[in-house]
């Protein structure tokens, strides 16, 4: 291999997003096998799964007989799902940067283009570290300058692990001080040149294939990518508004949550939590599987289409659900990319909730897909599971125990949390579901604990006095004094009774709560509050997009928009494109991960289920519909929605006095219900279906929260789609919303 130059342009989806101020932000670049973090035109780090290929990786150019940082001469940053840009304007000319990260390769490629000849120098450290906790597993790396490729070489001794890091075709490589090393290459003007870092756990031979792929299969890899993300975004459901900001918010969540999906040879594929730097350890941020934060992630994707990666990640789950013991059944909570290579796996296995959410992941996917297959499949490890849950409830009140079962997503709770309740209920009526596609004479009866678990949330849970939910059931069978986010969970799944759930959704709206970036983790009138603390009143936006959630499934379209946008607005700030993990109780400051799949998930949810208020049923070849779009969004459309593999289109328009809603299958006949809700203060006037005025006797009425939803059951049939307008007028002074 002589040189890596390549003439050629490359591609582009069309899809970007960019800044030219405030540069010098966290950024971060994945495909399946590997994920570039660092700062932009800065120092980076590169994974390879399992192993930590690269770090402080750092680029300098050659000025006036010296080497600059390269950082010193951005000017712009751009990302693109296929690739990132940095763009630099250095003394002897103009240079851009492209990142790449192949969809399916071991590799990481980091391609320049310069207007003048210039001098660049790579430097980086590399000792093949394992992701945690394996990182503590010596790897004693041998390091050389491979002879066919100029690159640098390290291979492990004990694993048979290794990498091969550097520029095609540069200059000889040279080992600096303090393990750095280092390599040259003089760029030819509008050549690109490759810097590849390769990495594989099949030895040096396979690494050093995958080098040589990178460094002169720029053009052909760059080309996959960008057919890859025009696939994904082409077949997956995407929205049009009278908010293009939401539009753009709608379309990166989809990205952020793609990007969140990595696959480790050996393992399988499925969804990290979310990426952030090792800072020179091994823990990528939460970058590897996860069970609680999965779920909520797959949900997202359900919502958008992506049934096969929601499929291969509850694959993943079942994969290392423990098989027998005192503990069969249970599904990880966290599983490290470097799990095949660890004896003591008690570390994945520490929360209660994964077990009954990933019941919930099935029967989920199976009313978005009908795959009866999948559900036998995996019936086993339901069976598994259910059993599992009976088991923590250790003193016979149909909940799960808290401990024995493990802690909740707020790290700790004493006895019943009442998300694990909500949780619980919704995996037996799930596994109900999934019971009668097996015939299985279980499903009556966890049809009736499911109703048992709703009343002990309904009665029990019930805070009359501050016309909330309780958080949690203490040991000694009190109920907590904390006011926090979690009772958002059964709110959002419309488990709360009409009545309770409308004071409820008006408590969580309280500025105690309710702040302008979202929803607090607990009320700052609790003692234990703190800004910063982990759970103790910062803003998530997972909480803030289950407040939205749970004010559009009861009636409050208001609260439910305030809480999307506090999250869609999250997309141009900080990490370019993504959602951070944590923002400040106090100031609207991110922490954590900046990069967080579940918080992506939470602008794709609110869209399809909140302010359409979409649910489905595909095994009933149903679909139901309940817009309430807000004053501040007068027009959504949502295109290209799957069920199963069939497609269709829906469209919201909203005045100050009416609503209408478009539903048009595109290759399938469906059931439709509709059920918009009527504004607060306001009755029925005139419902027209498909153009005819419907009698009063023709829909019904539903309470739901504070407010009221029509009822209609109708067939669309063909491209030409079904139509309901619904028109509304001021409450009489004394009179009641009624048909």
């Amino acid at each position: 291999m002589t040189q890596s130059a390549h003439s050629s342009d490359l591609p582009a989806t069309g899809v970007s997003l960019s800044r030219t101020e405030g540069l010098g932000q966290y950024y971060d670049a994945s495909g399946r096998r590997s994920v570039v973090i660092g700062v932009e035109g800065g120092d980076s780090e590169v994974w390879i799964y399992p192993l930590k290929a690269a770090y402080e990786l750092k680029f300098a150019v050659e000025a006036q007989g010296q080497f600059a940082a390269l950082r010193e001469f951005i000017r712009s940053f751009e990302v693109a799902p296929e690739a990132s840009t940095a763009r630099f304007e250095t003394p002897s000319g103009a240079l851009d940067q492209r990142i790449l990260t192949p969809v399916d390769r071991p590799l990481a490629l980091f391609a320049f283009r310069s207007t003048a000849p210039l001098r660049l120098k790579a430097s980086f450290k590399s000792d093949i570290k394992l992701m945690w906790p394996a990182d503590t597993m010596d790897q004693a790396p041998e390091v050389s300058v491979d002879g066919s490729t100029g690159a640098w070489a390290v291979a492990s001794t004990v694993t048979g692990d290794a990498a091969l890091i550097g520029w095609g075709g540069g200059e000889k490589a040279a080992a600096g001080e303090d393990g750095i090393f280092e390599q040259t290459v003089v760029l030819e003007p509008g050549v690109w040149s490759v810097f590849a870092v390769a990495a594989s756990c099949e030895g040096i031979d396979d690494a050093r294939g995958q080098f040589a792929d990178g460094v002169d299969g720029l053009p052909r890899l760059y080309a996959e990518a960008v057919e890859y993300y025009r696939e994904f975004l082409d077949s997956t459901a995407t929205i049009e508004s009278s908010d293009p900001s939401l539009d753009t918010a709608f379309l990166w969540a989809k990205i952020g949550v793609e990007k969140s999906y990595m696959e480790t040879p050996g393992m399988g594929g499925g969804y990290i939590a979310g990426f952030a730097p090792s800072w020179g350890g091994g823990r990528p941020g939460f970058g590897w599987y996860f069970g609680r934060d999965s779920s909520w992630t797959g949900f997202g994707a359900n919502d958008y289409g992506d049934f096969a990666k929601v499929r291969d990640n509850i694959r993943l789950l079942a994969k290392y659900q423990i098989p027998d013991g005192p503990n069969s059944g249970k599904i990880y909570h966290e599983l490290s990319a470097a799990d095949d290579r660890l004896q003591d796996h008690n570390y994945c296995f520490v929360a209660g909730d994964a077990t009954p959410f990933f019941v919930v992941d099935i029967a989920n996917y199976y009313a978005w897909t009908a795959d009866a297959a999948f559900v036998r499949e995996m019936w086993p490890h339901v069976k598994l599971a259910m059993d599992w849950c009976r088991r923590m409830d250790v003193d016979g009140d149909l909940l799960i125990d808290n401990p024995p079962a493990g802690h909740q997503w707020y790290d700790y709770g004493e006895k019943n949390m009442i998300d694990l309740v909500a949780i619980w209920a919704m995996a037996l009526d799930g596994a109900a579901r999934l019971a009668d596609v097996m015939g299985d004479s279980s499903a009556a009866a966890w049809r009736e604990q499911s109703a048992e678990v709703v009343r002990i949330l309904n009665e029990d849970f019930w805070n009359e006095e501050e016309g909330y939910l309780h958080d949690r059931k203490l040991p000694d069978g009190s109920m907590s004094s904390l006011t926090t986010a979690n009772p958002t969970v059964p709110l959002l799944w419309g488990l709360i009774e009409p009545d309770k759930a409308g004071r409820a959704i008006r408590r969580m709206g309280q500025n105690d709560l309710t702040i302008p970036w979202g929803m607090r983790t607990n009320s700052n009138l609790d003692d234990i509050y703190r800004p910063d603390g982990y759970h103790e009143g910062t803003v998530w936006p997972l909480t803030t997009g289950w407040a939205s959630l749970a004010a559009f499934a009861n009636g409050d379209p208001e609260l439910g928009w305030h809480h999307l946008k506090a999250n869609a607005d999250l997309t141009l700030d900080w990490d370019l494109g993504y959602i951070t993990e944590v923002l400040g109780g106090d100031e609207r400051e991110p922490s954590g991960s900046p990069h967080q799949a579940w918080s992506e998930a939470m602008v794709v949810m609110p869209v399809v289920e909140g302010i359409l208020g979409i649910v489905p049923d595909w095994p009933a070849r149903t679909i139901s519909v309940a817009p309430q779009l807000p004053d501040a969004l007068s027009f959504l459309a949502l295109r290209n929605l799957s069920l199963g593999d069939a497609r269709m289109d829906i469209e919201a328009r909203r005045t100050s006095s009416s609503l209408s809603l478009r539903v048009a299958p595109r290759d399938a006949d469906i059931a439709v219900v509709f059920a918009p809700f009527v504004p607060a203060g306001k009755t029925v006037g005139r419902v027209a279906l498909g153009g005819r005025e419907l009698l009063a006797g023709h829909y019904a009425l539903q309470a739901s929260g504070s407010r009221w939803r029509v009822l209609i059951r109708a067939e669309a049939r063909g491209a030409a789609g079904l139509n309901l307008e619904i028109e509304w007028r001021d409450l009489e002074p004394g009179e009641q919303c009624a048909v």
